[in-house]
C-alpha cells in the first residue's frame, strides 16, 4: 500500500511488481474514490485485498496522519517511524496512535532488540545472504521513503517468480 501514485511503476520498473499478491497505490485510491489519510480507507482496501483483517494487520508509517489511519482503522500494530531524531516528531506519532516508535524500520528486525512493552516481537530466520538484496529492496523502495512488504502468515510459500535486480533502479520523477 502507498498512496503514491508511482508505486506500481516503481515495482514494475525494479522488477518486484511480481512479488506482491495486491497493490493498492495513489492511483488505485483515485479510482475506487477513497479518501486520503488519515482516513483508514487506503489501508483497509489493502487489508481486503490480501484478505487479512486490520487487527492481523501491521501499519509502518513516518506520518502522523498514517499512524491516525491505521489506529482508525482498528489495524492490530501501528508502527511509527520518526526519521527526524526529535523527540517532539516522536512523541506527536505516538499521540496519533503509534504502538511503537523506531528511528529506523530495520529496528524492526534486529536480534536482541530490548523490547519497549508494545508486545512488538519479529524475528528473522532462515536469513540467506545471497537473499539479502531482495529483502533490502522489498524493505526500502517507495517513492523515496520507506515502504515494506507484509507478508501474511496464511501465503502460500513456494518459489519466487521474479528476481531482484542485480543493481538498484534507475527512476525518475
Amino acid at each position: 500500500m502507498s498512496a503514491s501514485r508511482h508505486a506500481t511503476e516503481l515495482l514494475t520498473r525494479a522488477g518486484l511488481l511480481g512479488l506482491f499478491r495486491a497493490v493498492v497505490d495513489g492511483n488505485e485510491a483515485a479510482r475506487l474514490g477513497l479518501p486520503g489519510k488519515p482516513d483508514p480507507a487506503l489501508f483497509a482496501e489493502a487489508a481486503r485485498r490480501l484478505a487479512v483483517p486490520p487487527r492481523e494487520a501491521a501499519v509502518v508509517e513516518d506520518a502522523t496522519a498514517g499512524v491516525e489511519a491505521g489506529r482508525r482503522g482498528g489495524f492490530g500494530l501501528v508502527v511509527g517511524v520518526d526519521r527526524s531524531g526529535t523527540l517532539g516528531h516522536a512523541a506527536a506519532l505516538r499521540r496519533h496512535g503509534a504502538d511503537v516508535v523506531v528511528t529506523d524500520p530495520g529496528d524492526l528486525l534486529a536480534p536482541g532488540r530490548p523490547h519497549d512493552g508494545a508486545g512488538l516481537d519479529l524475528d528473522v530466520r532462515g536469513v540467506r545472504p545471497e537473499e539479502e538484496r531482495l529483502r533490502e529492496a522489498l524493505c526500502t523502495l517507495g517513492n523515496g521513503r520507506f515502504a515494506t512488504r507484509g507478508a501474511a502468515l496464511e501465503a502460500p510459500r513456494g518459489p519466487r517468480t521474479t528476481r531482484a535486480p542485480t543493481r538498484p533502479a534507475s527512476t525518475t520523477g
